[in-house]
This record gives C-alpha cells, sequence and structure tokens, in this order.
C-alpha cells in the first residue's frame, strides 16, 4: 500500500530496512544509499528475467561495495562487517538477511532535532522534500529500531501535510511555528511510546 506524502512506498521501505541493518550510519548516507538502490531497481526492472538478473547482481556488487569501502574506513556494526568479509557471491543474500542491529543505542535526539520544520522547505525542489522526508524517517526509526513500519506513517503524512499548508499561507514561517509544535507532540508520542 503506497503511503501518502512518502514517492515509492520502495524508497519508505528501503529506508526502514537499511537504518535498522545500519543504524550508525547518517540519515544522509542511508538516504544515498538508498536512492541508489531504488535507481538500480528502476534501471533494471524494465528487462527481461535474464537482463534483470545480472543487471541487479552488478549494481548490487557497486552499491554494496561502497557500503563495504565506507565500513572499512569507519566500521558500522559487526553484521554488516560479516557481510562484507564474505565473498562477493554471498554479499547480497547476507545483507538481505541482517536483522535489526540490537546492540545499537540510539544517542538521544529531540522531535524539534529530528524536525526541519523552516520556511526553506518552501522553496525546496520536489527531490529535496523526498529527501527531507526520507531522512526524518530515518532519524525516526534510529530512536524506534523495533517499531513496525507503519507506526512512522502518521508523521510523514503531517509532515508531508504541514508543508504544503504552511507553504500556501501568509505568514508561512509562522505557520511552521504554530503548526509544527502539534507536529512535534506528535513525534514525542511516538518516540515515547
Amino acid at each position: 500500500m503506497p503511503l501518502p506524502g512518502v514517492r515509492g512506498n520502495y524508497s519508505f521501505r528501503l529506508i526502514v530496512l537499511y537504518t535498522k541493518k545500519a543504524p550508525q550510519l547518517s540519515a544522509q548516507e542511508l538516504v544515498v544509499f538508498t536512492k541508489n538502490m531504488a535507481a538500480a531497481a528502476t534501471k533494471c526492472c524494465p528487462l527481461n528475467d535474464e537482463q534483470q538478473f545480472v543487471c541487479l547482481e552488478d549494481s548490487a556488487k557497486l552499491i554494496l561495495g561502497a557500503l563495504c569501502r565506507r565500513h572499512e574506513a569507519e566500521p558500522i556494526n559487526a553484521g554488516v562487517g560479516d557481510c562484507c568479509d564474505d565473498s562477493y557471491a554471498f554479499r547480497k543474500p547476507c545483507f538481505d538477511d541482517l536483522q535489526v542491529d540490537g546492540t545499537y543505542i540510539s544517542p538521544p535526539l529531540s522531535c524539534d532535532q529530528v524536525l526541519n520544520l523552516k520556511e526553506d522547505l518552501c522553496k525546496a525542489q520536489e527531490e529535496e522534500l523526498q529527501t527531507e522526508k526520507q531522512k526524518l524517517l530515518s532519524n525516526l526509526v534510529k530512536q524506534k529500531l523495533r517499531a513496525a513500519e507503519m507506526q512512522f506513517q502518521p508523521i510523514l503524512v503531517d509532515f508531508a501535510h504541514l508543508v504544503e499548508m504552511c507553504c500556501q499561507a501568509e505568514k508561512s514561517e509562522m505557520c511552521f511555528q504554530e503548526e509544527g509544535s502539534k507536529l512535534i507532540e506528535k513525534c514525542w508520542s511516538l518516540l515515547g511510546a
């Protein structure tokens, strides 16, 4: 079921999935990583079965190779390390099988740090808005690694609605301050639950 306010259920799922597997990565790194994966799927999926398999395997080698180089430079976690140490043939299945990183302890993050509610969102292009939503999602998931995907949906929907409403308002900065406080409350109730 596609989520309102988030373009492409696939990107949303990838952010949740990989934030849970490698929460030590910054939200920006996770957005770039999952965008590369989504771009590979977009490029490879229209091909016939045989070409599709080769295309996806080649893309996965490149994307996971970049992740492993990042791990080599600055270790992410033991699970990622095990997959990176695996042979190329088994690297992708290893990453697919990775579970939530149970060793991760999230640094305390307040909702006002997670939510970027500023007037400059009104000048953002669609791609920038999607990136903001994905970073927001990644930061929320880091705070609640064991939460189900759908628990994050209301915040994302409200964030998209708030941006749309405040950008149409006469005094958008004031709108972001007033309406943003309601969204911050909802965020706190999610993180405190």
